[in-house]
């Protein structure tokens, strides 16, 4: 054990040692076990500082380790309103008469996410202030991880509930865009995305064929036309046969070194790209868009290739039944011809 949990332990102890700690300690326990939230136990915890040590500014952050990405949970001053999404920042204390300040990180989830901590008051923190505060903190750092840990599971189930509708859907007689639509709108309720496409593809011909192309133009999403109905596939379509599925993350300040669609005057700032597999041959191409900078993670690549492969025999099905259909009608003129008529 380090010698700073066994100081946590220790200044625990001593608070729960008279009949007031007790009490505290007990209530904050009970509190932080009912917690569902992150936003819940990032408030409890504020209340328990401020009930023990008392603060006139905290905030709480949780920044995603992979991403870099930060969410604000709490941040509130002394006597004002509850906020859990207020827009201070931590550099506005510097700005304003001089503090007292402990700034704190903790990993949770498995290291996966960073909880930042900051406290502000008008008289210094004392040494066993600190370490009051430190152990008060593992308490919400564990609370928060549970609650972490309860969400994921939700979201798994979530995610089954959800790709067993896909799959039920797609085993219907559906066309191209009818497919497409569907998948793109389980990737948006599962992952979300201002701009997605979809592309069949046909490995015996090397060829693409456009299934859906949507962006959000103003505040509204619409099919937008894309640059070919078909042919070969593009570039990056390329790069997803040899590399398989990628994140891609754009300066919109930079002209786009890859063709665009929809809006061209907005280019997506982040975007994730997958092949759908069916069998171990690519069936289509897929891609969700955002235009806000460092959307996707890793985890969110893996989800987005996980539905595109859920969908996939489906969209060979599609595929077969569309190069059936194509047939007869390229062998009519042909017949036409032997029977000494003119195509039309």
């Amino acid at each position: 054990m380090s010698t700073n949990r066994l100081n946590h332990d220790l200044v625990w102890s001593t608070l729960q040692a008279t009949d007031e700690g007790r009490r505290q300690s007990l209530e904050l326990a009970l509190r932080l076990s009912a917690a569902t939230t992150r936003a819940e136990v990032a408030q409890l915890w504020a209340e328990a500082v401020q009930a023990l040590v008392g603060w006139s500014g905290i905030q709480i952050d949780i920044e995603h380790a992979q991403t870099g990405q930060v969410t604000r949970v709490l941040a509130l001053q002394a006597g004002a309103p509850r906020a859990d999404h207020a827009h201070t920042r931590p550099d506005d204390a510097a700005r304003r008469p001089p503090v007292m300040r402990i700034e704190s990180t903790f990993m949770i989830s498995r290291g996966a996410a960073l909880v930042h901590l900051w406290l502000s008051r008008d008289r210094a923190f004392t040494a066993p202030e600190r370490l009051l505060v430190a152990g008060i903190s593992e308490h919400g750092r564990r609370a928060m991880e549970r609650t972490d840990a309860h969400e994921r599971l939700r979201d798994e189930y979530r995610r089954t509930t959800v790709l067993g509708r896909l799959a039920q859907h797609l085993s219907l007689r559906l066309s191209p865009h009818e497919a497409g639509q569907l998948i793109a709108d389980i990737a948006d309720e599962l992952i979300g995305w201002d701009g997605c496409y979809f592309d069949l593809y046909d490995a015996a011909s090397d060829t693409i064929r456009e299934m859906i192309n949507i962006d959000t133009i103003g505040a509204t999403r619409q099919p937008v036309p894309g640059r070919h109905t078909s042919g070969p596939p593009s570039r990056l379509e390329r790069r997803l046969l040899a590399e398989g599925g990628f994140i891609l993350e754009q300066d919109v300040d930079v002209p786009s070194e890859y063709a665009l669609f929809g809006d061209e005057s907005r280019p997506s700032a982040s975007m994730m790209f997958v092949p759908a597999r069916h069998r171990g041959n690519v069936v289509a191409f897929f891609s969700i868009q955002s235009y806000t900078p460092r959307a996707y993670a890793p985890d969110d690549l893996c989800l987005l290739q996980t539905l595109a492969d859920h969908g996939a025999g489906a969209l060979a099905r599609i595929w077969s039944e569309m190069r059936q259909d194509v047939e007869p009608a390229r062998q009519a003129p042909a017949v036409e011809l032997q029977r000494g008529h003119s195509p039309r």
